[in-house]
């Protein structure tokens, strides 16, 4: 999906009463990790078993394993800001950034297209602070609502994300 059409979505979901800058998909921090950590180690002790065909079986069961601890735990990376309570990051997550806000919905689907639902943070962006980072293959963004003492921990793709688009609006 393009720029425009994610950009769209949170528009779609705000209304117009606000302006979006930009938007992207996000997991919870560490989802990229979980999921390649937890398919290698899935492989290897499928090989041992099985040869080729158990290592392929313990690498998809690896990978789905990961995902669900990353789930669980609301994102297995270590925090850059541990002073503030972790809030629970959805599994697909819409944050988008307008001027003055940083607002986040949880994704669900509608007639095979996905889309905004629950709102889970609307934030103002003078109490927030946002830290982005750069990983191997993902960007992780560390949001901090300052008023609340509450964080949320997301990453997004490096390469095909729309994550690049939130970081620049979160700098400029």
């Amino acid at each position: 999906m393009s720029e425009n059409g994610v950009i769209a979505i949170a528009q779609a979901a705000v209304g117009e009463a606000d302006t979006i800058l930009a938007a992207a998909w996000m997991e919870p921090r560490g989802t990229m990790g979980g999921i390649v950590g937890g398919s290698e180690l899935g492989g290897d002790l499928g090989h041992l078993a099985g040869g080729a065909i158990g290592d392929a079986v313990g690498s998809m069961a690896g990978a789905v394993i990961g995902m669900h601890e990353t789930r669980k735990e609301g994102g297995i990376a270590p925090t850059d800001h541990p002073e503030a309570a972790l809030a629970r990051a959805p599994r697909v997550a819409l944050v988008a950034v307008s001027a003055t806000r940083i607002r986040c919905w949880r994704v669900g689907m509608k007639g095979g297209h996905r889309v905004a639902t629950t709102p889970v943070f609307d934030l103002d962006r003078a109490q927030s602070t946002v830290t982005v980072k750069g990983r191997i293959n993902v960007r992780s963004f560390t949001i901090v609502d300052t008023a609340s003492n509450l964080r949320w921990e997301f990453e997004s793709n490096r390469l095909g994300g729309h994550g690049k688009y939130v970081a620049a609006a979160l700098r400029g």
